[in-house]
């Protein structure tokens, strides 16, 4: 199911915060941020009180900690939500909704950074890049999408357009793309 609002980019009545939509009941809010994207984001996570995971682990997780893919524990007013809302259009991270707790959700997502190629050769899937995500997500065939969400339940990326997210739902019926207009909080 694929919903266009009327001209989201200029009816920006209908727009909406972000965080309200985390925040909808619906299950346990996430930002899922790229460490190669946001400098010193290792760091500034490091110092914060937030509960967090890189989705690297072992020798990975200390070598690669500037460039990780951090999954982040979003509470209300959560300066990492901001953070990526600030950045926003920057393909810097995504949000999620999830029916688990962290750890279980970092370890689904851990499942899903590595690929094969028909070759048989392994790749670093970068989900977590909003550009790849929506590729993936646009071609994938239901099953792929339902493995890939596990238990994710909504999923929102940057569209091509400014100030519009996209948020993906896997439902009974498939996967739902709705075209999210968005204002500052």
């Amino acid at each position: 199911m694929f919903t266009f609002p009327p001209n989201a980019q200029q009816d920006r009545s209908a727009a909406i915060p972000l965080a309200s939509l985390l925040h909808s009941g619906r299950g346990v809010p996430f930002a899922l941020l790229d460490g190669a994207k946001i400098d010193g984001l290792a760091a500034l996570l490091q110092s914060s009180n937030e509960s967090f995971a890189s989705l690297f682990v072992g020798t990975e997780a200390r070598d690669l900690a500037s460039v990780a893919p951090y999954l982040v524990l979003l509470t209300k007013g959560s300066r990492f939500a901001e953070l990526l809302e600030q950045n926003w259009g920057r393909s810097c991270g995504l949000f999620l909704v999830s029916s688990a707790g962290l750890d279980p959700t970092r370890q689904h997502l851990q499942k899903q950074l590595i690929t094969q190629a028909a070759s048989g050769r392994t790749f670093y899937f970068r989900f977590y890049d909003p550009r790849v995500l929506r590729a993936f997500l646009d071609v994938s065939i239901e099953p792929e999408v339902r493995q890939f969400f596990g238990p994710v339940a909504d999923c929102f990326l940057e569209a091509d357009e400014p100030g519009v997210a996209l948020r993906y739902t896997v439902r009974p019926s498939g996967l739902s793309k709705e075209y999210v207009p968005l204002r500052s909080v």
